[in-house]
């Protein structure tokens, strides 16, 4: 049985977190580690962060070991799908103990095992409620079958603490004790075992009875189930009446037996409309079920009592759903199946019988092919959860009255970020419709194509939901619930496109600096086409303007509706989000007004909070003249922060804000200078920043995650915590190897020693800067020169390693001894006179002082190169000459009278034609700065010299050719 549950549901495995997944396993606080576990038992605690309605502490902490083993979602099905396989094998055993042939007690747990109803269950992580019941309570039912069960306390009270967490799973299991008196009342006796029908009834009722009672107890006095009938009490009766809200449920049970018996049709989300009198023929097919499954188990319960208390048990766990309490969805596949044990031990019975006379092969054969057929459709059903977009678009394919399906494909629509295929080519048409732009910055069309994508992303998500809010059941919550999530998918739009404003607001800002350079320089036509560009840009961003206002008052508006509507427990998030849209208009006041009243509900609600400290961030920053008063509004957002980072953990704005706002506090650290966190203002820095990188989105959409991880490794190098550091750029490079800096900041971290005087590895120096090269030339070549960054860890490593070796050598061990590092350590006349007179009693080292040489020219450290060829050549003028030491001096010569030249016609004593021909060499190079360097000289020095030689005209020829160079297309 096991063996056929994993078979029939393995590929459950290859699912993605789907559902209600992201809400209770990724966003909730609680399950995120089992430091919460005291706080099972905290109902303060506990409701705001497990999200959860009612108290389900089994399946919390089920869900948090299994994040504290891991975080990948195969784990998490292979769980679910071993919970399954448990809850088959158990089942066999119970159909052995109540008295099933074996051959009934097989076909009903393979039934139950590759059933396709069971595929929803096991594919939604969060749906374990049901999978925990069943081994849970079929645990229960096997300790207490046994006769001898009544005389082992251990054995009843085990019983009664095993219902006691199954009632923690989920609430189906108050259902037990009676389903458990129906099958003490039904069964036969066992012929000879000599104990009375009241014995039995007693020995399986009073466990369960017990267990439920004291959980029961416990949440109607300590966790109160006014928690869920806050959001519950919203919820009404099908069709507004109880004859109708009957006939409804009537209506289900028939599509309940019909998805058990023919499960050809599934769906996630069944929204089945009220059935509004008995003339609707729906009422009249519900009774017609109804009657029928009376019918039998009345004629069952004379003469095949197991079968009828298949049926009845079936029954006992599908009233709980049958809007006894309402419920917002009137119809779910989960809630089969515990009654789809029930089912499967009726027909077990069923096989048991027609394989008498005879018949057992035909039987076997059918049951086989049946079985077979199931196992299939499970397979082909678990395809549908592979992730949320298959999922919802194939709910809304085989269920169009679905009103969550538009909705759910309009969540993932919103959230999918854009594909990097179509940001290229949304950047390339950006680059097309303004061309000129590319010269303001290199990575500004790829942004602005970003933001643009999600904005048409967020309207294809607020279209769908749209769609949906129309066709939402009256009677529950979910058309105010539809309508707030359409007001927050308005927020998220306009907090899009004021992304893209601001990108368009930047650019225009570019222009106008680059428009004041051009007049500077009297450039009459990029004046011309910098204005042009500049309007054009300014065209595009004023409707953006309008459109996210208008969104965000639109958002207001529909919030304002809701918030009137629903109850007041679930009050707080419009409260919050109407906040939010009033801070993002610049209401600032109205801001305030709102996230009070959510705190009003719920005092400590994460949102709320943080946007009070939003307000007197903005507050001490927009009116914040007098010195005193604006630190103490800051103080006022910094512990508004704190509380909200106290509230929720996984809160990442305000890790962000807090860093921002203690960051402007501190130093900035000295460079060269080894600065440890020392000091509690550096520690909680750092860790605010570390607490950012946990907490922020990575997905593909990673971007702020990815800033603060920089960001992170930056600080740390600064620091000179230099492990660290080493791991975070590392980390950030393999999500973003273009980072040109990053590259550098790592070959440093590896370069230099720590504080604590443990040397770096210049060979891993070394081999970062050759991947770097590899990987990020283009980024490379826009900030730095790697081939030359290359060529001086080379050379610095291949000094290092000559000064080991020469080190090494007792006559040069004094004088070189500890300082074997990077650069020359000493460049005495006396040392190298002694060096000289070793190396005439070796010879063979000239070569290695001439290898020295040429990795300080390489360096580049002229002098100490120099020196080296002059030792070499003095020492022995025949090995060095052949070692490249006569081209290594002639260089190095040539490089010091340059420098020579250079310095005179630096000075007063250099003639003005002189340093302009000069000026005029250089220029032609492109080497502009120092051209003009020159030319000022020139001027300053005699600068009626300098008109009457045409300096004034050179000048302006000079810049104006530069210019033209640098606004060329394609620089």
């Amino acid at each position: 049985m096991g063996a056929a549950a994993a078979i029939a549901h393995a590929n459950a495995l290859g699912g993605d977190f789907v559902y209600d997944d992201g809400l209770v396993l990724g966003e909730a606080p609680f399950p995120q580690t089992l430091a919460n576990l005291p706080y099972l038992f905290s109902p303060e605690k506990y409701f705001p962060d497990a999200r959860e309605l009612s108290w389900r502490p089994t399946v919390t902490l089920s869900h948090m070991v299994d994040l504290a083993i891991s975080r990948d979602a195969v784990w998490h099905h292979l769980a679910n799908v071993g919970l399954h396989a448990a809850a088959a094998v158990l089942l066999f055993r119970v159909a052995i103990g109540f008295g099933w042939g074996r051959l009934g007690a097989l076909f009903a747990a393979l039934f139950f095992a590759v059933h396709p109803v069971a595929c929803e269950t096991i594919s939604v992580v969060t749906f374990r409620e049901d999978l925990l019941a069943a081994v849970l309570l079929f645990s229960a039912t096997l300790l207490v079958i046994p006769k001898e069960a009544a005389a082992s306390p251990g054995r009843m009270v085990g019983a009664g603490a095993l219902v006691f967490a199954a009632c923690g799973a989920k609430e189906v299991s108050f259902a037990y004790p009676f389903a458990m008196i129906a099958a003490a009342l039904v069964l036969p006796l066992a012929p000879g075992d000599g104990e009375s029908r009241g014995a039995r009834l007693r020995r399986w009722t009073l466990p369960g009875l017990a267990g439920f009672l004291l959980f029961f107890i416990l949440q109607v006095s300590v966790f109160s189930f006014g928690k869920e009938a806050g959001d519950l009490g919203w919820v009404g009766h099908p069709g507004g009446s109880p004859l109708s809200a009957a006939l409804t449920m009537l209506w289900v049970v028939a599509r309940y037996a019909r998805i058990v018996l023919f499960p050809h049709h599934l769906s996630v989300d069944w929204n089945p409309a009220a059935v509004s009198g008995l003339a609707d023929p729906r009422a009249l097919a519900g009774l017609g079920v109804l009657a029928t499954l009376a019918g039998a188990t009345a004629l069952l319960w004379r003469r095949s009592p197991r079968a009828a208390t298949g049926l009845l048990l079936a029954g006992c766990f599908v009233a709980p759903v049958l809007d006894i309490v309402p419920l917002p969805n009137i119809m779910a596949e989960r809630y089969v199946y515990l009654p789809l044990a029930g089912a499967a031990l009726a027909l077990g019975i069923g096989a048991e019988a027609l394989s008498a006379g005879g018949r057992r092969r035909a039987v076997l054969a059918a049951s086989a092919v049946l079985l077979g057929l199931l196992a299939v459709r499970s397979h082909l059903r678990h395809r549908d959860f592979r992730d949320d977009r298959t999922l919802w678009t194939t709910t809304q394919r085989d269920c169009p009255e679905s009103f969550r399906a538009p909705q759910m494909m309009g969540r993932f629509v919103g959230l999918e970020p854009p594909a990097p295929e179509a940001v290229r080519d949304r950047a390339a048409k950006i680059r097309e419709r303004f061309g000129e732009r590319k010269r303001l910055t290199e990575d500004e069309p790829e942004r602005l194509a970003f933001v643009e994508l999600q904005v048409e992303a967020k309207e294809r998500e607020i279209a769908l939901r749209r769609k949906g809010i129309p066709i939402a059941p009256p009677w529950s919550p979910e058309g105010e619930v539809g309508e707030m999530q359409l007001a927050i998918a308005l927020r998220e739009l306009g907090e899009a496109i004021q992304q893209a404003y601001q990108g368009y607001d930047f650019a225009i800002h570019h222009l106008v600096t680059l428009e004041d350079e051009a007049r500077t320089l009297g450039a009459t036509d990029a004046i011309g086409t910098i204005v042009s560009l500049r309007q054009a840009l300014s065209d595009e961003a004023f409707p953006l303007r309008q459109r996210r206002d208008g969104a965000w008052r639109e958002a207001i508006g529909i919030l304002g509706r809701v918030a009137a509507r629903i109850p007041k427990v679930t009050r707080t998030r419009a409260y919050e989000n109407l906040s939010a849209c009033h801070g993002l208009l610049g209401e600032m006041e109205l801001a305030r007004e709102y996230a009070e009243k959510g705190l009003a509900i719920q005092p400590k609600h994460a949102s709320c909070l943080f946007n009070l400290g939003v307000y007197w961030q903005k507050r001490a920053e927009d009116e914040g003249r007098d010195p005193g008063r604006r630190q103490e509004w800051l103080r006022m957002a910094e512990a508004k922060y704190e509380q909200t980072v106290q509230a929720d953990a996984l809160f990442a704005p305000a890790y962000v804000n807090l860093f921002e706002l203690r960051k402007k506090r501190l130093p900035v650290p000295v460079p060269g200078r080894a600065e440890g966190p020392q000091g509690p203002e550096v520690r909680d820095l750092l860790h605010l920043m570390r607490e950012a990188v946990r907490v922020l989105p990575r997905g593909p959409d990673g971007r702020q995650n990815l800033d603060f991880q920089r960001r992170l490794g930056m600080e740390l190098s600064e620091r000179k915590q230099l492990g660290e550091a080493r791991e975070v750029l590392r980390a950030a490079l393999e999500r973003d190897d273009q980072w040109a800096d990053g590259w550098f900041m790592l070959r440093a971290a590896w370069h230099e020693p720590e504080p604590d005087g443990v040397r770096g590895d210049p060979r891993m120096a070394l081999e970062i800067m050759k991947e770097a090269k590899r990987r990020a030339e283009p980024a490379l070549r826009k900030r730095y020169d790697p081939d030359r960054e290359i060529a001086g860890l080379e050379a610095g490593i291949e000094a290092l390693d000559l000064r080991r070796e020469l080190a090494a050598q007792p006559p040069l061990a004094r004088f070189f001894g500890e300082k074997c590092v990077w650069w020359p350590a000493d460049k005495s006349g006396a040392d190298f006179r002694e060096m000289l007179r070793w190396l005439r009693d070796h010879p063979e080292d000239v070569r290695r002082v001439v290898r020295l040489g040429l990795a300080f020219e390489r360096q580049p450290d002229y002098e100490a190169a120099l020196d080296s060829a002059k030792l070499a050549l003095e020492a022995d003028f025949v090995v060095a000459k052949a070692s490249g030491a006569v081209e290594l001096k002639e260089r190095l010569e040539a490089i010091f009278r340059e420098d020579e030249r250079r310095r005179r016609l630096s000075s007063d004593e250099s003639p003005v034609p002189e340093k302009l021909d000069e000026a005029r060499r250089l220029e032609k190079l492109g080497r502009y700065d120092e051209s003009q360097s020159f030319l000022d000289m020139a001027k300053k020095q005699d600068e009626a010299e300098f008109k009457r030689l045409g300096g004034d005209e050179d000048y302006r020829r000079a810049w104006s050719r530069r210019k033209q160079r640098e606004l060329a297309p394609g620089r």
